[in-house]
């Protein structure tokens, strides 16, 4: 009996104490969520500012138009395709329409490695605007983000370089970055 009468206790100080907390939680009205949700963006707004800026000026000084945040390969599926992802902000003061980024895949120990179904290495991956310039606020938090999937077929792939990149802008106009330039728009931390 004394065992039921402390559950019955017991349960009664735990759900009071379940719904006094509660209840102070729920004290904050939507504007002050909505104030501290915007605080907090602004914040990581301007962290983002001062981290990309100083190096997007020296690229901007250089008439480079990209500032590219991560290049990545996913591990070989199942099945041995591999994906690809290249997160990028255009700190070009003008409208892209097409980014390319040619690819080439590296095994462990440095060499250069083919697809097993069409013998290549060397891939163009196409990233379809319009790209709108981020320079001044770095608004969006991954920039543009291409994704391709099942780019090779080979369980060897380790990593992967940018061999070149081709803008196109929305007015026609058209330039390639050699290899020494495309490397250059990478984000060096």
């Amino acid at each position: 009996m004394k065992h039921i009468i402390f559950i019955v206790i017991f349960t009664i100080l735990f759900v009071g104490c379940l719904s006094s907390n509660n209840s102070s939680t729920n004290t904050e009205t939507l504007e002050e969520r909505t104030a501290r949700y915007a605080e907090m963006d602004a914040r990581f707004r301007q962290e983002r500012i001062q981290r990309f800026s100083p190096q997007a000026d020296e690229l901007k000084a250089m008439n480079l138009p990209l500032l590219i945040r991560t290049v990545n390969n996913e591990r070989p599926n199942s099945a041995g395709g591999v994906n690809v992802s290249i997160h990028y902000y255009n700190i070009s003061e003008a409208e892209i329409k097409y980014v390319r980024f040619r690819v080439v895949p590296y095994n462990r120990v440095n060499d250069v490695v083919n697809c097993t179904i069409n013998r290549r290495s060397l891939v163009s991956l196409q990233s379809v605007g319009p790209h709108i310039p981020d320079y001044e606020s770095f608004e969006n938090l991954i920039g543009r983000h291409g994704v391709w999937s099942n780019v090779w077929w080979n369980r060897s792939i380790d990593y992967i370089l940018i061999d070149n990149i081709e803008v196109e802008f929305m007015d026609g106009t058209i330039i390639n970055y050699d290899t020494e330039k495309s490397n250059m728009m990478i984000y060096k931390e």
